[in-house]
């Protein structure tokens, strides 16, 4: 039998194998391969690598990155040895940020980092935007797809951006009587907070406004998530007795 490493003479009864050509393995992941040039010996040629089938060919793929022990064996029996090593492309991670929604507005946000791999990344989301960080987005359930300029693919899904309420209220309204400024106004049935502001120019604490004429009136209440609510509240005019001053007060008032 004939053996033979790489970088040995070749000779009449032997072959030489002559090159080793590789490709990377990409994303942490089976995609390397390479193939063997041989000169010398008698074809066809048995080809083996670790861990592979044997094959006539020379070819291999489907690597992942490591050291591999290489072994061709021509058709009287000559051995030739070698080794190769298949380098990596490292994959990426991603990593994400949410920020839900509040006051029941689509003014959430998302957010994707990626670690790894190799710039640019292009990305791709099941809802709106072009790349992160998303902003201004509804509640809801989103998954983002990012490439790398290997090829590279990793996902994120079931990120939650999740749902908000609307600050939302009502007004009990007091009259005025009299021709007088002693109407009220009361907020009420708030569902927001807690520790809302109150205001009709000057906040307060309070919700109620009293020593308010008739007439129209804007409230606006801030609750501690920022939210905003504004209400319009009618105060009315009640009944006051109108007196004739031609009148005797004997004509007014009966014993």
């Amino acid at each position: 039998m004939c053996f033979v490493t790489t970088g040995a003479v070749g000779n009449a009864s032997g072959q030489t194998i002559t090159g080793i050509n590789t490709s990377v393995a990409k994303c942490t992941s089976s995609t390397g391969g390479l193939s063997i040039q041989v000169s010398g010996g008698l074809s066809p040629y048995t080809y083996v690598v670790t861990g592979q089938t044997p094959n006539s060919t020379g070819i291999f793929t489907n690597l992942s990155a490591g050291m591999y022990g290489l072994t061709v064996t021509d058709q009287s029996g000559c051995v030739a040895v070698s080794t190769a090593q298949i380098n990596s492309v490292n994959g990426m991670s991603l990593n994400s940020s949410v920020v839900n929604t509040s006051c029941g507005l689509n003014n959430g946000q998302l957010d994707v980092s990626v670690i790894g791999g190799m710039a640019p990344y292009t990305y791709a989301m099941s809802g709106p935007g072009v790349a992160p960080p998303y902003i201004g987005i509804g509640s809801g359930t989103y998954s983002v797809t990012v490439t790398d300029a290997n090829g590279c693919v990793r996902e994120l899904t079931n990120l939650t951006v999740g749902v908000s309420t609307a600050l939302n209220g009502s007004l009990s309204i007091v009259s005025a009587t009299c021709g007088q400024s002693n109407g009220s106004i009361s907020v009420v049935n708030l569902n927001g907070g807690p520790n809302y502001t109150y205001s009709m120019g000057t906040p307060q604490t309070t919700g109620v406004f009293n020593n308010l004429g008739s007439g129209s009136y804007d409230i606006t209440v801030n609750d501690s998530q920022g939210c905003i609510l504004v209400m319009n509240g009618q105060v009315n005019s009640g009944q006051y007795l109108d007196v004739d001053e031609q009148q005797q007060p004997s004509q007014l008032w009966t014993k």
